[in-house]
């Protein structure tokens, strides 16, 4: 695994961040690490394949004009990113972080939010939005500035609807449902697929249709499901 760091990383903390990469010792980082007060911009030396890893920087702001693969960022505070340049898997991740701002200038489909604390985002437009997946964050705000839609959650919030919540591992999904910002809490299907309950709703529903109208040019009959 190629690991190009600025700042300097101790061997333990490089094992953590490969661990929560999943231990996938193929891919190639680019890593920034522990700065103070920097004001940065890169447009160059990051090569395409590898991940953009923000590693305990505190009071900075990095402008990302390049291009890279993924982006991840981790123990950070009070840390703002702009994001200009493509991420090849449009994937940004965040981890254990304080006071983060980030504004979206730029495609992302795949956002991951675990155990941070007010996170502003904001997205130029809504095309450029696709899913929030989050857990165990407090104070979570997502705007768009061509819409004028937002919306403020964390697991505060979330207590006073699910009782029965873990801050570790309940995730919740925010995404646009029928042209409204909600959040659906994340069930894990028979198969270890995570899914919402009203999207594994419907594909039962979908399934049943299907098996009925099959068992109907079959001359098949199939009891009645018994609801729960």
């Amino acid at each position: 695994c190629a690991l190009q760091l600025v700042g300097e990383m101790a061997p333990q903390e490089v094992r953590k961040m490969r661990a929560r990469r999943g231990g996938a010792q193929a891919l190639e980082y680019h890593t920034i690490l522990g700065q103070t007060g920097v004001v940065g911009v890169l447009d160059t030396g990051i090569d395409p394949r590898a991940t953009l890893v923000f590693a305990n920087c505190n009071d900075c702001h990095y402008t990302v004009n390049t291009l890279c693969t993924k982006v991840f960022i981790q123990s950070c505070k009070n840390f703002k990113a702009t994001f200009n340049g493509k991420s090849v898997t449009n994937m940004v991740e965040v981890y254990k972080t304080e006071d983060l701002t980030v504004d979206f200038n730029t495609k992302c489909g795949t956002l991951q939010f675990d155990m941070s604390r007010n996170l502003d985002l904001k997205f130029n437009t809504r095309e450029n939005f696709h899913d929030i997946v989050w857990a165990g964050c407090h104070s979570l705000k997502v705007a768009f500035v061509d819409t004028g839609d937002s919306i403020h959650t964390g697991f505060d919030l979330m207590t006073e609807e699910y009782a029965d919540l873990v801050e570790e591992r309940s995730q919740f999904k925010l995404h646009y449902l029928n042209g409204k910002l909600v959040n659906e809490k994340v069930i894990r299907l028979v198969n270890g697929f995570p899914s919402t309950k009203r999207e594994s709703d419907a594909y039962d529903a979908k399934q049943e249709i299907a098996m009925k109208t099959l068992a109907q040019e079959w001359g098949i009959a199939i009891p009645r499901r018994k609801k729960e």
